[in-house]
């Protein structure tokens, strides 16, 4: 499990920003992402969430996933849809994603 004091190295310049009024529930479109790590556009060095300024306690922030209030942890949701994949093209599908 990653946790704060053993985080890998990552891109030090953001692949997208966005604005986070307050406390909440968001969600992002990582599709044109998840494409690019496929095509090998970019590595796939996973997710990061992190304000721009990191200095202070004051909103907004991300909870880690052993945050001591669980209903705070990060949750992901993966939806997908294998659009034109038919069921036997499977070793098609498994040499694209290795």
């Amino acid at each position: 499990m990653v946790t704060w004091s053993n985080q890998p190295a990552h891109f030090t310049t953001a692949y997208a920003k966005v604005n986070v009024p307050g406390p909440g529930t968001y969600k992002w479109d990582v599709k044109k992402l998840v494409d690019e790590w496929v095509q090998g556009t970019y590595p796939n060095y996973g997710f990061i969430l992190k304000r721009d300024n990191e200095a202070g306690s004051s909103w907004p922030y991300f909870c880690s996933s052993d945050y001591a209030t669980a209903a705070y942890r990060p949750k992901i949701t993966v939806d997908y849809d294998p659009v034109g994949i038919a069921p036997t093209s499977f070793g098609k599908v498994k040499a694209v994603f290795r």
